[in-house]
Formats: C-alpha cells, sequence, structure tokens
C-alpha cells in the first residue's frame, strides 16, 4: 500500500464578476442609447410638423354646422402654415381650386367649382342643400388629411 500523502485542499478562484462590462456591452448600451434618441427627436419633429394639420382637423370635424366657407377658410389657413405665405394669399377663384387639387393625387375641388362657387357667395339666409354642404366639408377634410404635411411644395 502507498502511503497517504499530505495535498492541501484546492482552493478554487472566484467566479468573475459582471462588473466592468466588456467593450462589447458597452457599445450596445450607447447604440441603444443613441437609437432611442434619434427616436424621441424623430418623433417629436413629426409631432410638430403635424401641429397644425391636427388643429385644422379638430376644426373641421368637431363642428357638426360648419358651413362649407368657414371650412374653406380653414383649409386656407392650415395651407398658408405649410406654404409660402405671399403665393398662398394672392391665389382665389379656379387658381385656388387648381392649387388645392395640385396637391392631391385625385382632384376634388376642381370638379366641384360650381358648387363652391355658388355656396361661398350666396347670401347667410339662402338655404344650402346639407348634401352639397357635407360633400363641400368632407372634400376639406379630405385635403387636410392627405395634402398636409406637404410631401413637396407645389405651387
Amino acid at each position: 500500500m502507498t502511503p497517504k500523502l499530505d495535498l492541501s485542499p484546492v482552493i478554487t478562484p472566484e467566479a468573475p464578476h459582471w462588473w466592468p462590462l466588456a467593450w462589447g456591452w458597452w457599445c450596445l448600451a450607447i447604440a441603444i442609447i443613441a437609437l432611442v434618441l434619434i427616436g424621441r427627436m424623430l418623433y417629436k419633429k413629426y409631432k410638430q410638423e403635424r401641429k397644425v394639420q391636427n388643429i385644422a382637423l379638430t376644426k373641421l370635424t368637431e363642428n357638426s354646422a360648419l358651413s362649407p366657407a368657414e371650412a374653406l377658410a380653414t383649409v386656407r389657413q392650415a395651407a398658408m402654415s405649410y406654404f409660402p405665405r405671399e403665393a398662398i394669399a394672392s391665389l382665389q377663384g379656379e387658381q385656388w381650386y387648381q392649387f388645392l387639387d395640385a396637391q392631391l393625387k385625385s382632384p376634388r375641388f376642381v370638379d366641384h367649382s360650381e358648387a363652391w362657387q355658388q355656396t361661398l357667395y350666396q347670401s347667410e339666409q339662402a338655404a344650402i342643400d346639407p348634401s352639397t354642404r357635407d360633400m363641400l366639408v368632407d372634400d376639406c377634410i379630405y385635403w387636410v388629411r392627405h395634402a398636409l404635411p406637404p410631401k413637396r411644395v407645389q405651387l
């Protein structure tokens, strides 16, 4: 039989601690923070660009008794917020309707220009056909939803 060896117990080292982080984790943390900051900036820019559009939509949709003249005035105010004021303020009549249609894929205002002219320039006491009034106000709502903010400035 062999004699017993006097060996000391095996001492295992402590498991490595998670701190300090390896450089890869630092890079990942910085990338995540940068993406969050960029996303927040883009969201704020998105909200700022659509602020006037949201105000105009609220004004157009909340009032069920809105006249076409008031709706078109709201559209003009919104358009002046996004397009050069000098160009928009001088447009009237057929030119105004052509400008509005130029911002949309499918024209709506030139086709209804006669209805617009009759509605805008008749006296307040004259009764407006409710279906015509609703159609004209809906055209304004459609324009604000689809033409603002402009993808490209067209005059």
